[in-house]
């Protein structure tokens, strides 16, 4: 009996023991993250965590559990691309994927996307005529760029020295628990950043039209 207690006791001690190890190590997504946000920097990228506000809110996401008045906000990675342009939009554009409950700070331009009046207003005739050529010319090709970008990216910032995307990185395509090669993650992180890149690409090249 004893040498029995034994065989089944040693490999409970083994699990208790070892439970904390893989508890530690590093998951898939932990990894996918990783990967992704390494290939972003070796293309040029600065990665970074930021904060965004949420547009399609509930009343009750607006007060706190303590009645305080609270703005919903995304953490998101802002994936930033440095540019060297000669024109000067005095502001930033801060355009947001938007929903059908589109705030009164927006201008919609499309069904999905939308610009923060806040940042860049579109009707004042005070505004440099550089940043209303812009918009008036190319509208509809932003929309288009701004299409081809994954559904988890919740905005796009345009200004003279830089590109910002705000991005939750497709997190969802990554399960916590399935357990990836590390060839399959390298090649699922790549594959992600392909159409960021591509819009980084497309926004340059319209930028340098009206250089």
């Amino acid at each position: 009996m004893s040498n029995f207690l034994a065989w089944a006791v040693i490999p409970l001690v083994l699990m208790i023991v070892a439970a904390p190890i893989f508890y530690v190590l590093p998951t898939s997504r932990d990894k996918y993250l990783a990967a992704l946000r390494l290939k972003a920097k070796n293309s040029g990228c600065l990665v970074k965590m930021v904060s965004l506000d949420k547009l399609d809110v509930v009343k009750s996401e607006l007060v706190s559990s303590s009645g305080r008045v609270v703005q919903p906000k995304y953490q998101l990675m802002s994936y930033t691309r440095l540019i060297k342009s000669k024109v000067d939009f005095h502001q930033p554009f801060l355009f947001r994927r938007i929903s059908d409950r589109t705030p009164q700070s927006i201008s919609r331009l499309s069904r999905d996307w939308g610009l923060v009046m806040g940042t860049t207003q579109i009707n004042r005739t005070a505004e440099p005529d550089v940043r209303a050529s812009f918009l008036d010319k190319y509208a509809n090709e932003l929309v288009s760029i701004f299409q081809t970008l994954p559904l988890d990216v919740h905005g796009l910032s345009i200004d003279s020295k830089r590109l910002i995307i705000f991005w939750n990185e497709r997190q969802e395509t990554i399960s916590k628990r399935k357990r990836l090669s590390n060839e399959r993650i390298e090649q699922k992180a790549q594959e992600n950043l392909v159409p960021i890149n591509v819009c980084f690409r497309e926004l340059e090249n319209l930028i340098d039209q009206i250089s």
